[in-house]
């Protein structure tokens, strides 16, 4: 668990089911820690919903590229259900890993589990189109 008393001090902000977290293409000056809810993170085309890629939960962290460099937004994050959420900037990420060193591995280890499903993902539609290719071409 990242932060473990983080919901009963009354930390983060709260949203409502629906509302928008970030949008693909914005400008990225902050990551974010689930206290309690679900996210689902999502590729838009023309301004909707193009393709629903994962739904996170409590205690996982999204939008952690902001905190290696200056990029836009690469998905777009919006609270399924009433969620609460921890914002990290760079430099109180720094702060804390400084103070707590382990925080940095725990937020490794959360993108590197990410990471790891959304290749499963890519891996599994290839398959899919190749089978579907396959049977298209018989």
């Amino acid at each position: 668990m990242l932060f473990r008393n983080s919901v009963a001090q009354g930390l983060g902000k709260l949203y409502h089911a629906g509302e928008l977290i970030f949008r693909q293409g914005e400008p990225a000056d902050c990551c974010y820690v689930i206290l309690e809810g679900q996210v689902e993170m999502s590729v838009e085309k023309d301004g909707a919903c193009w393709l629903r890629l994962e739904t996170l939960e409590k205690n996982e962290v999204f939008g952690t590229t902001s905190l290696f460099g200056n990029t836009p937004r690469i998905l777009t994050a919006r609270a399924l259900v009433e969620t609460r959420l921890l914002t990290i900037d760079q430099s109180g990420f720094l702060q804390w890993v400084h103070d707590d060193p382990t925080l940095a591995m725990r937020i490794l280890l959360s993108m590197a589990s990410q990471s790891h499903r959304l290749i499963n993902q890519i891996v599994q539609l290839q398959q899919n189109i190749s089978e579907h290719d396959n049977h298209v071409t018989t």
